[in-house]
């Protein structure tokens, strides 16, 4: 007989209790150089922590020369990606969902939706037909799980941690229904020299381009050559999000689009838990759910405003 996962044994619970023992924090330390070693204090620290991280305390910048953002974006465009999806393509984008992938604070997996479905069809499409009528995300849909991954053994400061963003299934659902239709014509818009997350494109080809500069590099000119290593640290945490929706306008998304992704990002609930306790309820004022399924394609649109300028 096949069972699904591991067996109820006196070795099973021994594992648990190891691991739950190994990843429990018992001192961390902030950017200041305090230490926090009980427990209310290290909760009160990384609240303040990510906080800080999905709060706006900077004025965003405006853009100077809007003329560098082309309008690429026709009508017909904006048609597509804002009309109410049809039971057929909500059925086909959640068959086609992981539906192994971790819950969120909904409980809910992609598994379930699937083997209910002919029970709750009818409730699911006049859930996501009320989101494209420009509709907020009740706050229970929006909720979002953050949990902290470690990224060595023994962490001391925050950033030794990844956080991962476990969000409810009509928030993944809606998420991805935009992403796949953006990527159709996500190639008018990002350009040819970018090849990550764009389909029909290899990111192997910029690898292999830049092996070949680096290769070259010591190769005599009349000029010195140099090469520029970018790193954009935590770019979805520093995305404001008044310069996105200017620059949506621009590459000529409507109105109704924009405020899809408003609503998509601005509702959006965070629940931080740590050491399997939920710490803190709190509404970020800038910035993007990691994982999100529409992040990595209105990154882009954001990251080719910068390389313009």
């Amino acid at each position: 007989m096949n069972l699904e996962g591991d067996r109820n044994t006196a070795f099973f619970h021994a594992l648990i209790n190891k691991n739950r023992i190994k990843n429990h924090i018992h001192r961390m330390v902030d950017s200041h150089g305090n230490i926090f070693d009980t427990e209310e204090l290290i909760t009160s620290s990384v609240v303040d922590f990510f906080k800080d991280i999905f709060n706006c305390t900077k004025v965003t910048s405006l853009i100077v020369n809007a003329n560098v953002i082309p309008k690429l974006v026709g009508d017909d465009d904006n048609v597509m990606l804002t009309q109410p999806p049809s039971e057929d393509e909500i059925w086909n984008i959640i068959k086609e969902m992981n539906g192994d992938s971790v819950a969120g604070p909904d409980g809910f997996t992609t598994k379930f939706f699937i083997h209910a479905w002919e029970v709750i069809k009818n409730d699911v499409v006049n859930v996501i037909h009320d989101f494209f009528k420009g509709n907020a995300y009740p706050e229970f849909f929006a909720s979002t799980n953050i949990v902290l991954i470690s990224k060595k053994d023994n962490p001391t400061y925050w950033n030794d941690f990844r956080p991962i963003s476990l969000c409810t299934f009509f928030n993944k659902l809606v998420a991805k229904i935009i992403a796949i239709r953006l990527s159709l014509i996500l190639s008018r818009i990002i350009s040819i020299n970018q090849t990550g997350f764009v389909k029909g494109r290899s990111i192997f080809d910029n690898i292999l381009l830049a092996q070949e500069v680096v290769h070259d590099l010591n190769v005599k000119g009349n000029d010195g050559n140099i090469i520029f290593k970018l790193d954009i640290t935590k770019a979805y945490d520093n995305l404001k999000w008044n310069y996105l929706y200017k620059i949506l306008h621009l590459f000529g998304f409507n109105q109704n689009f924009i405020k899809l992704i408003k609503n998509s990002i601005e509702t959006c609930f965070f629940l931080l838990s740590l050491m399997v306790r939920i710490m803190v309820f709190f509404l970020p004022s800038m910035g993007w759910a990691r994982g999100s399924f529409i992040a990595f394609s209105i990154y882009y649109c954001y990251g080719i405003s910068v390389q313009r300028y």
